[in-house]
């Protein structure tokens, strides 16, 4: 956009392709950028001749691309399945170096003015999300933020690996990350991310941390619609939620067992397309599940489409990924958990926000009396003044309290 006229027009030639992350050079004369084919690669767009360079493609996602002081450097970070790695690209010699600070995930990485360090966001399993800077000369590391409460300081903080485990319908190996307590005492938990164009990593988690102090075994399943893989990955659902994510999710059961998990003691818990994922397990496959937790979920591919409540463009996004209410009416309702709940044998706990414009609350009070009146236990806490993200102090906390306290009790863990 030029700010003097206001007027647009599309950079880039005619050939489409996925472009975001977008940063202008200093000089203003190139943009970086991240895009490409299946894995996102590192492109730079020059203004005058329109040519697109890309400074470095690779195994893994590459995103946000910042750029030194001097325009002779980038930095950005590369996904590696449940973590991802921080690099440096000089762009006058093309070598690129990786520039860690530790196990988990970094964020924002940005230049100092002097171009001399760089400066990112790392979220560790034993590290709050914290700001640290790396010298560029000595690979010298100084953490800037300390969010870890004095208590915790000393605390063992459990770290997770890279599972893969075949699909239920197996049609998918399916990637995750599996997390081991110090003291396993048989029980498991299976905890579906949202998005669902998101992924599970190894990074700051504390209803994962309370589970695996109580001893419980937790898998996060990066199902098929997961980013941070492959774009093939992460298209893999569209129009068909509710069936290949779902055999993901319940292939993690199988996971857990296989090292060691009582099949009788497996919880499973989510929010928001996690939550909606939790009641496709609970209702696709009742006999896995000790209980369930559906976090902000949506039951209802129909009335996500009609409720005046749900704003215009994810209604726009639900058509665009689910389908159109119409033309595939009888899939729409046929993978719409709330037309299942005849099948539902655990009990659950639903939590949700008054205020969400994603996941409307309209449907929970009709979920809680259906389960109750076949036999099922069901609770349900709607927090006031909430949106979509819970983001209350009070409430998140109560939330995961919540969530991890009713799957403890319900998998007989003191």
């Amino acid at each position: 956009m030029h700010l003097d006229s206001a007027t647009l027009r599309v950079i880039g030639g005619e050939t489409m392709t996925v472009a975001r992350d977008a940063a202008w050079s200093p000089d203003g004369r190139s943009i970086a950028f991240c895009g490409g084919g299946d894995y996102l690669a590192i492109g730079v767009y020059d203004v005058a001749s329109e040519i697109v360079t890309w400074a470095w493609d690779g195994h893994g996602n590459a995103h946000d691309p910042s750029w030194s002081p001097d325009g002779r450097a980038l930095v950005f970070v590369v996904d590696d399945g449940p973590e991802n790695s921080l690099w440096h690209l000089d762009l006058t010699t093309s070598v690129a170096s990786c520039i860690d600070i530790g196990v988990g995930n970094h964020y924002r990485p940005g230049f100092t003015p002097d171009g001399s360090a760089v400066v990112c966001v790392l979220s560790g399993p034993g590290c709050p999300a914290d700001l640290f800077s790396i010298e560029l000369g000595s690979g010298a590391v100084r953490r800037l933020t300390d969010s870890l409460p004095a208590d915790l300081a000393d605390h063992e903080f459990g770290s997770g690996v890279p599972a893969i485990w075949e699909s239920r319908d197996r049609l998918a190996d399916v990637p995750g990350l599996f997390c081991a307590p110090p003291r396993p005492n048989g029980a498991g938990v299976v905890i579906i991310h949202g998005g669902p164009t998101w992924h599970h990593s190894n990074e700051w988690d504390p209803v994962r941390q309370a589970l695996l102090d109580a001893g419980c075994m937790v898998v996060h399943p990066n199902y098929r619609g997961s980013d941070g893989y492959t774009r093939r990955w992460q298209l893999a659902n569209r129009y068909l939620l509710g069936q290949g994510e779902a055999q993901d999710c319940a292939g993690a059961v199988d996971f857990l067992i296989e090292q060691g998990c009582d099949p009788k003691r497996i919880a499973v818990t989510g929010r928001s397309h996690g939550g909606y994922l939790t009641m496709q397990m609970l209702t696709q496959f009742p006999e896995l599940w000790a209980c369930g937790v559906a976090g902000v979920p949506f039951f209802d591919h129909i009335d996500a489409q009609v409720d005046p409540a749900v704003r215009d463009d994810l209604v726009w996004w639900d058509i665009e990924n689910c389908g159109d209410m119409v033309k595939d009416r009888a899939r729409l309702e046929y993978y719409s958990p709330i037309n299942h709940l005849d099948r539902v044998t655990a009990p659950l706990l639903l939590l949700a926000a008054a205020c969400d414009p994603r996941c409307p609350t309209r449907q929970i009070a009709t979920v809680v009396d259906r389960l109750r009146a076949g036999g099922v236990t069901c609770e349900s806490v709607i927090y006031p003044d909430e949106g979509h993200e819970i983001s209350g102090l009070e409430h998140r906390v109560d939330y995961e309290r919540r969530t991890v306290e009713f799957m403890l009790t319900h998998l007989g863990v003191a």
